[in-house]
């Protein structure tokens, strides 16, 4: 047997050789994964630093003494193939080499199936297997170097047993490291609840600095209220001091008391006679003059009226007639008709000079149809309304109550007086019934010696409102319109049975209307007198006796006046013609730059539809005519016939007049239009009717 192992020893060592490389093998791949997973199996964070190089130096010496053993298997696996080589050309013998051969068979089976196991390794394993089936091949060319192989075997051998060695301390390194992993994980726990404390601890650090800062709030509080108690107890302590001062002082007060009380019995005694002449100082406000007492009574005459307005107006011509004062159809049309528009054109204003009949019409007119009449004197000194309608005197405490005021209170038939001082008396309040169906007509002479805006402005502007009270019962809506007497007494109102007429001369010593009058107003004017007067002998009405009536009805009045809400329907199919006469007017007027309103468009239609008519043809015209005379003369008197503008202005009315057949005011209007007194101004003067 030692012969044979002897004579085939060439044989036997590749197969040994390979053997070992094998077990060399499985103990590289094996050092490499005990060292990759010695380096893995820790991670850093659970050692401290010195423990965590520690053991990755001792991680890099497995690696580097596994890739040592990868290279002597290299090198063996060279000399196998070298070796396998020179046994196979030396093989004589059939026997044994058939024997080799199935050896070599059995090696080759061997090393196919480590060579299946490597391949289910990782990466590494796959590059030792690539190496071992290289090895093969080169083992077949290396049999010369046999020695050499030896000697490597043995060189193996040796680090086959440093492995074995290196094994117990990769054992020993495991159960460190175990011990470690337990300790990692021991530390983990520990970790784990102490985070959960730490956490918990902050929590309560959170709720600790909110209970800080609500102390500290409730601090700041606190020694605000010590600071408040402080000031109060600092004004406690004032109060003190006061009270006793307090008390000295009502010792003293008390002492006045009856003497205070003395005073306040002589205070309301007094009081009590000042109200009693205070209610005294109103009562001849409250007491109608009396003219107007008479008047109520009723006076001897005709009290027979007829609802025929114009036979009513004849009968009126005739009564001034049969007294020698001659008043044209014309003229006494145009008065009647202005004093009934007065719900839009409260007032009727009589211009012209001195000893014309002015002042003579409106009273004749009163006196005539039984209309109570207040002839105001008016003053060059006026200046207010109190003195038009007066004032309480605080030194005589007495209310200085005039004509017109009393007459006014008397004709108010809508505010209740029954209460001090306002008490009609039962006199007085008979009176007031039966006003209600009774007119009266204020006449301001000479209205213009004062100035009309500071005296009777703001009254005129009350009265024009009264056509916007819709309901007159109804002293919210009246106020507006109510006049005031003054602040104690308090307003009243003026119903549409009061007229007002204003006279006014034209000379040096008056002043002029300013157009807020204008516009509210009809103003007549009154030329040079022509046959103003006639001899009774020459009467056509002399031997016909026309008696005044009694007392005007106001409910008949009313019936010869056309409200604002019946105007368009009552001039028919005149209607358009009076609109283009009033559209060209406002063009006209334009032109000189005094446009009129909705207001003078609203009186002139007005004053046409309430114009008494007999022929209505004719008498639209005259009335338009009339309208002309009174609104727009006044307002184009004076304006520069020099000028493009105002020729443009009186061509334009020329053409309306053209169109109304009044030859007196077509002749009077081309007189002053060609400057008949070359004073290159339009001076307008009235027409002589």
């Amino acid at each position: 047997m030692t012969d044979f192992i002897n004579a085939n020893i060439i044989y036997l060592v590749p197969i040994g050789v390979v053997t070992l490389l094998l077990i060399l093998v499985l103990i590289g791949v094996t050092l490499a994964k005990t060292a990759g997973y010695f380096v893995e199996r820790f991670p850093k964070e659970e050692l401290n630093q010195s423990e965590y190089f520690s053991y990755k130096a001792k991680a890099e010496q497995f690696k580097a003494e596994a890739k040592a053993y990868e290279e002597a298997i290299e090198r063996l696996r060279h000399e196998y193939e070298l070796a396998i080589k020179d046994a196979k050309e030396h093989l004589d013998d059939g026997l044994i080499k058939d024997n080799l051969q199935a050896q070599l068979e059995q090696v080759e089976s061997n090393l196919e199936a480590v060579q299946s196991e490597l391949s289910t390794n990782r990466n590494e394993n796959y590059k030792i297997r690539s190496e071992i089936s290289f090895l093969n091949n080169v083992l077949e060319t290396q049999k010369n170097k046999k020695n050499k192989a030896e000697q490597e075997l043995k060189d193996l051998e040796n680090k086959i047993a440093n492995l074995k060695n290196s094994s117990e301390e990769l054992e020993k390194f495991r159960k460190e490291l175990d011990s470690i992993q337990e300790r990692s994980d021991k530390l983990n726990r520990d970790y784990s609840q102490t985070k959960f404390s730490y956490d918990e601890m902050l929590k309560k650090k959170d709720e600790l600095d909110k209970e800080e800062a609500n102390n500290s709030k409730r601090r700041s509080e606190v020694e605000k209220l010590k600071t408040d108690i402080e000031k109060k107890q600092e004004e406690f302590n004032s109060l003190c001091k006061d009270i006793a001062k307090s008390e000295i002082k009502n010792n003293l007060l008390r002492s006045n008391a009856t003497e205070l009380e003395s005073k306040i019995e002589k205070l309301k005694q007094e009081h009590q006679k000042t109200s009693e002449d205070f209610i005294e100082g109103y009562r001849n406000l409250m007491d109608p003059p009396d003219g107007l007492k008479i008047f109520a009574k009723g006076t001897k005459g005709n009290n027979q009226f007829s609802e025929k307005e114009v036979e009513e107006l004849n009968k009126f011509e005739q009564y001034l007639e049969l007294q020698n004062y001659h008043f044209s159809n014309r003229v006494i049309k145009a008065f009647h008709t202005a004093l009934k528009s007065q719900s839009v054109n409260p007032l009727t204003v009589l211009a012209g000079i001195s000893g014309t009949g002015k002042t003579l019409l409106p009273t004749k007119y009163g006196a005539f149809f039984g209309i109570y009449t207040v002839v105001i004197p008016v003053e060059p000194r006026w200046d207010s309304p109190q003195d038009l309608i007066g004032f309480y005197n605080y030194l005589e405490k007495k209310f200085q109550a005039t004509e017109l005021s009393k007459t006014l209170v008397a004709f108010d038939n809508k505010n209740e007086f029954t209460k001090e001082p306002y008490i009609r008396s039962p006199e007085a309040q008979k009176t007031a019934d039966i006003l209600k169906d009774r007119m009266v007509l204020v006449l301001l002479d000479e209205m213009n010696l004062a100035r009309t805006e500071y005296y009777f402005a703001n009254f005129l502007s009350r009265l024009e409102l009264r056509r916007t009270v819709v309901n007159v019962n109804d002293k919210s809506q009246r106020m507006k319109a109510e006049i005031t007497i003054d602040d104690n007494f308090g307003s009243i109102w003026v119903p549409d049975n009061v007229l007002f007429v204003g006279t006014m001369n034209e000379d040096e010593s008056t002043q002029t209307l300013s157009d807020k009058v204008l516009d509210r107003a009809n103003l007549l004017r009154f030329g040079k007198p022509s046959n103003k007067t006639m001899s009774k002998e020459n009467s056509k009405h002399s031997g016909v006796a026309i008696e005044p009536h009694s007392a005007m009805s106001y409910n008949l009045y009313k019936k010869w006046i056309v409200s604002k809400e019946n105007v368009d329907a009552s001039l028919g199919e005149h209607l358009n013609f009076v609109n283009d006469c009033v559209s060209s007017l406002n063009d006209a007027m334009s032109c000189i730059g005094k446009p009129f309103g909705f207001r003078v468009n609203d009186a002139i239609k007005s004053y046409v539809a309430n114009y008494p008519k007999e022929n209505v043809d004719t008498d639209i015209k005259l009335a338009v005519a009339d309208q002309i005379e009174q609104k727009i003369m006044p307002k184009v008197r004076g304006i520069d016939l020099s000028l493009d503008s105002s020729i443009r202005c009186l061509d334009t009315i020329e053409r309306v007049i053209d169109t109304l057949n009044d030859d007196a005011l077509k002749e009077a209007f081309d007189n002053v239009k060609n400057d008949e007194f070359n004073t290159g101004m339009f001076m307008w003067q009235g027409i002589s009717r």
